[in-house]
């Protein structure tokens, strides 16, 4: 039995190795997608909104460095009200917007600083990125469960599905020491865990994304950007 048990894993493991190793060798034609960026890292606190925030839970935990918002003044503790004329209640709101806007488009930011509100002016940046799927083919070993879909759940090892919003900054000292390593390696852009992974059974299915470029754009030279998932992050 325990022959038959670790010839089913060594099999598992060797299709999901192909199929990575196919995923990989499709780079170059792969499209190159964009977004509008501003850089830095948002997060969603549990805590009590912020006197004059009604529901607004969106705060700046860290600014970067030649950033659009940098540029635009953000600091580490503002609370994000809107962007242009949207309010923002959450962390999702916030990106979407951010997202969907034209590189090289006006916007203005709302924010809480101190107890003043404060609109700062923003040129949206423009990250680029390649989007990557795979399919792999083994078993999960965990005990978590989380039975309400929302839609997030977990199933232990039978089945799950979870999303990761994370988003990767390629100023963050992190990611400039990680790029540094691998670019001696060939490899174009920088891993993102943003994506979404999906099991069951013994089947899996993940999605992320490699960051190309994040870069300042100049005002006024705004063209739409090349999505093709926008409305599902």
């Amino acid at each position: 039995m325990k022959k038959h048990v670790l010839l089913v894993i060594a099999l598992s493991l060797g299709l999901a190795g192909c199929c990575s190793r196919s995923s990989s060798d499709s780079s170059s034609n792969k499209p190159t997608l964009e977004r509008g960026w501003i850089g830095g890292e948002f997060k969603t606190t549990k805590r009590k909104p912020v006197a004059g925030a009604e529901q607004n839970t969106v705060y700046v935990k860290q600014v970067y460095p030649n950033t659009p918002g940098e540029q635009a003044g953000l600091k580490a503790s503002d609370v994000v009200v809107k962007v242009n004329d949207s309010p923002v209640t959450d962390l999702k709101d916030f990106r979407a917007l951010i997202d969907a806007a034209p590189p090289g488009s006006r916007a203005t930011i709302q924010v809480l600083r101190s107890g003043e509100s404060l609109d700062l002016p923003v040129t949206i940046g423009r990250e680029s990125y390649h989007e990557w799927h795979a399919i792999t083919l083994g078993f999960r070993l965990t005990s978590k469960l989380d039975l309400w879909p929302d839609p997030d759940f977990s199933l232990g090892a039978l089945a799950c599905y979870d999303r990761v919003q994370d988003r990767t900054e390629l100023n963050s000292p992190e990611v400039v020491l990680q790029h540094q390593e691998k670019d001696s390696q060939g490899e174009r852009g920088v891993h993102s865990s943003e994506g979404w992974n999906a099991w069951l059974v013994i089947f899996g299915a993940n999605a992320h994304k490699r960051i190309l470029k994040q870069e300042i754009v100049p005002a006024d030279e705004a063209r739409p950007v090349a999505r093709a998932d926008i409305s599902r992050q």
